[in-house]
């Protein structure tokens, strides 16, 4: 929507309440991507903003208010953003001079040693100071330890809050990230140039996410800027995998995941590792997702039939990757229902009944029996009807349509 269309067509009460709203910290962290703190009473929102083109193109507040398509939150920013165009000078004349600032002109004239005690006292009060000083000032390392990385994370955090349990607020979850941006971008550095010795860099990388995820759950925050990181790493992991040319290379690299994946299974296997073994998988070409394809298909045929030895969230993304390699009609006897897993059940049912009609009717009838509550069971109904047209058993079609008229009174065919 155009930022001028939206201004128009909102209300002037509205445009005033969202005015008053105090923004924090408007940054342009990208060309045209603007995020900010909005205060709303006692509370704090994390709100991103992406304008091309006087439109705006994506919108984001963690109100998770869904009742509006732009809240207030929204509204104060890109009323700031565009405030900020209108007094933002349009020409400049001659050279701009430089601000002289008084700290800069203290620092020039104080003494060395008075200006080291000065900031050895001041590093005690501030620990978030602190760690910004040992990041840029420290030995920069070439090589790192997950036990190095672990203490990393857990310096980062303890030095925005302390010991502090409990709810995190969403400006300390910003301060966070932003030192974890700056402390572990030289380890982003150290995988990318490592990429290919995995037994290296993926135990480095996986402490990193699971470590924030646990972080994320007990911090209790509204953000998303934690899980964000984690998925910005993820890609970034991915994209380094399949930046590797030498197709033999990758297909060694890239199947070693899978393999910690699929044949440790005794061993647990973080939901991290699951997706960033998936990810490595959707980016890939499509010669490169078969190989994996055609990999995952030569683990589950030796498993005996009807026994799920992967728990439910690798079978599901498991299914989707044999399903869309053309893979299913071999692997018909592994994949089964999991109760109470709609998703997934709907995703196997519907490829099933392309090859197995048969087969398709026990499980939904057998779905259908476990359901408690009938609307979960409307898909599978649907199922039915389309297998027992395709049959021609206008018997049982009749009576499921009149189940399903009494069920649901305003269902259509």
């Amino acid at each position: 929507m155009k930022i001028a269309e939206l201004l128009e067509s909102t209300s002037k009460k509205k445009l005033l309440q969202a005015s008053k709203l105090p923004v924090r910290e408007l940054e342009e962290v990208k060309k045209n991507h603007f995020i900010a703190f909005v205060d709303d009473g006692n509370e704090s929102y994390d709100v991103s903003i992406v304008i091309k083109h006087n439109t705006i193109v994506e919108d984001v507040c963690d109100c998770n208010d869904s009742t509006k398509s732009f809240c207030l939150h929204k509204l104060a920013i890109i009323k700031q953003i565009e405030c900020n165009k209108k007094s933002t000078p349009s020409t400049k004349k001659g050279k701009r001079q430089k601000k002289i600032n008084e700290a800069d002109v203290l620092i020039q004239q104080i003494d060395t040693d008075d200006l080291k005690n000065w900031l050895i006292n001041y590093f005690k009060i501030n620990k978030e100071a602190k760690h910004h000083f040992l990041l840029d000032f420290s030995k920069k390392k070439i090589q790192f330890t997950v036990d190095e990385v672990e203490n990393i994370i857990k310096d980062s955090i303890k030095s925005v809050i302390g010991n502090k349990r409990g709810k995190v607020a969403i400006s300390e979850v910003k301060k966070i990230i932003d030192l974890l941006e700056k402390s572990l971008s030289p380890i982003v550095d150290y995988i990318e140039q490592n990429i290919l010795s995995t037994e290296i860099v993926l135990p480095i990388t996986l402490k990193i996410c699971d470590l924030l995820l646990e972080f994320h759950h007990k911090s209790k925050t509204t953000s998303v800027r934690i899980e964000n990181f984690i998925k910005n790493l993820i890609d970034k992991y991915s994209f380094f995998i399949n930046k590797i040319e030498v197709e033999e290379q990758w297909k060694k690299i890239s199947l070693k995941h899978w393999e910690d994946l699929l044949i440790n299974t005794k061993n647990y296997i973080s939901i991290n590792h699951l997706n960033l073994c998936f990810e490595i998988y959707l980016i890939s070409s499509i010669e490169r997702k078969k190989i994996i394809a055609n990999y995952i298909l030569s683990k589950i045929k030796p498993i005996e039939d009807n026994e799920l030895k992967y728990d439910i969230e690798i079978n599901n993304y498991l299914l989707s990757i044999i399903i869309e390699n053309n893979l299913f009609k071999e692997t018909i006897d592994y994949f089964t229902p999991i109760y109470y897993n709609n998703e997934y059940n709907e995703k196997l049912l519907n490829a099933l009944k392309i090859i197995a009609e048969e087969k398709t009717i026990i499980y939904c009838k057998k779905i259908i029996e476990y359901n408690r509550n009938e609307k979960y069971n409307l898909p599978f109904y649907k199922i039915l009807i389309e297998i027992y047209e395709k049959q021609n058993d206008t018997i049982k079609l009749t009576e499921l349509k009149r189940k399903l008229l009494r069920l649901f009174p305003y269902y259509e065919n």
